[in-house]
């Protein structure tokens, strides 16, 4: 039998506990959608990383969220992060990533060290920082994104792939050893119009390249997705504020799409 400090903390703690999450990501087209949809909610406060210093400019100015500038590629930095958050975390959102094309397998042994880094290892090393540090109280909530390519393959990104593949197996190990005390879970977007295509920008960026691949292949891909549409970062935010808040208490160690049904096509 659960004990009632645990049922408690499924049902979202005391009313007006604030409840601080880290977003990994935030400044980008996905991640700031994400933080403006968390905020509707009164009881979180927000600690947006990333390691665009501009971008993390453009989140709301408030006093609910704090701007860190990180690539997340150390412990040490990992541990800057709990402090500014006086190590009392309930969660995380975990989107950081990048994107780049490696049609020639070992031609640039960094190019796989940089993906698998970015994409897989920055996660796996901030949540064993995180898990040092979750709050007495409210519940655990971990969100990390994935992708389709893990499911699909994605033939110039093959790096991307494999990373993507660990952060699903990472989702279902920590769900096992939250256990009791919260929920872990994963989304995969499938293909999302972050920008406007005539707003490409800085190379390296996830949404950059995407809208690059789809400058050449947007036809052909929106024909395999039976809604016929690209999806919305709105869309995507939605299903992140269900994942990270009490109506999401019975769901854990889950890989859900939200690609407008392109994985079954």
């Amino acid at each position: 039998m659960l004990r009632v400090d645990v049922i408690k903390r499924f049902r979202g703690g005391k009313v007006n506990d604030t409840l601080n999450y880290i977003v990994t990501g935030a400044g980008g087209g996905l991640g700031s959608a994400i933080v403006r949809r968390m905020l509707q909610d009164r009881n979180v406060r927000l600690f947006c990383v990333d390691k665009n210093r501009l971008a993390l400019e453009s989140l709301p100015r408030t006093p609910r969220v704090r701007r860190i500038v990180s690539d997340i590629s150390t412990i040490s930095e990992c541990e800057r992060i709990m402090e500014l958050g006086n190590r009392n975390f309930n969660g995380l959102i975990h989107l950081a990533g990048t994107l780049s094309k490696d049609l020639k397998i070992n031609e640039n042994e960094s190019h796989w060290d940089d993906i698998v880094n970015s994409n897989l290892k920055s996660a796996y090393r901030l949540t064993g920082e995180l898990l040092e540090n979750l709050s007495e109280a409210g519940p655990v909530n971990i969100l990390y994104f994935s992708g389709i390519a893990y499911r699909r393959g994605a033939y110039e990104n093959v790096a991307y792939s494999i990373a993507k593949a660990g952060i699903v197996g990472l989702t279902r190990s920590i769900a096992k050893r939250v256990g009791s005390r919260g929920v872990v879970n994963a989304l995969c977007p499938g293909v999302i119009m972050t920008i406007p295509p005539d707003e490409v920008g800085v190379e390296g960026n996830i949404s950059i390249n995407m809208n690059e691949y789809l400058s050449r292949h947007g036809d052909r891909i929106i024909r395999q997705i039976p809604m016929m549409r690209f999806g919305r970062p709105e869309e995507v935010a939605e299903a992140t504020a269900f994942f990270m808040s009490p109506k999401c208490s019975y769901i854990t160690g889950q890989v859900i799409n939200i690609d407008g049904g392109i994985i079954n096509s």
